[in-house]
């Protein structure tokens, strides 16, 4: 036997054994100390995670990704991460990107469909200049009509004459 210590307690006074003392003592302090963080539930670190998005992420978000929107899409995913949490992801914002990848790649996310004019014979489309209000012929096959300028003014196109009130 090692050495004796004379502790106080509710039950008055006495002598211990000082190894025994020490051992409790020090696994006491170890819990302590050695006490992980929790991580937070998933559905926590989900919300945690969405409503610190800032309005500079998303900005870049919609610079990358110009054809999407990019709020409907982080409701949609933050849902899908909700419904499937046993498919728990670690890396949130890596997930969000590949997320608007695949939708840019879908076909919700192809551009809406406009509704051009078409000239008598069905091969190009009528628009008008955005500055001087003339309208042309376009061949949207050789070049997306949604990329092209106007041929007179190198201005945006219009799918329908600009109406100009004369007051």
């Amino acid at each position: 036997m090692g050495f004796q210590i004379l502790i106080k307690d509710s039950k008055g006074e006495r002598w211990v054994d000082a190894e025994k003392v020490y051992a409790h003592l020090t696994s006491l302090y170890l819990k302590k100390q050695n006490k992980p963080n929790k991580p937070l539930p998933y559905a926590e670190k989900i919300e945690k995670f969405y409503s610190s998005i800032d309005e500079s992420w998303k900005g870049s978000l919609k610079e990358a990704y110009p054809n999407i929107d990019i709020d409907l899409q982080l409701k949609e995913s933050k849902s899908w991460l909700l419904s499937n949490t046993h498919r728990a992801k670690s890396r949130l914002d890596r997930f969000i990107n590949n997320w608007l990848k695949k939708a840019v790649d879908s076909a919700k996310a192809q551009p809406t469909k406009i509704d051009y004019k078409y000239d008598t014979s069905g091969n190009s489309v009528i628009l008008w200049c955005e500055t001087c209000n003339k309208s042309d012929f376009y061949n949207p096959r050789a070049n997306p009509v949604y990329n092209q300028d106007s041929k007179c003014c190198n201005s945006k196109l219009l799918t329908r004459k600009k109406v100009i009130n004369e007051q």
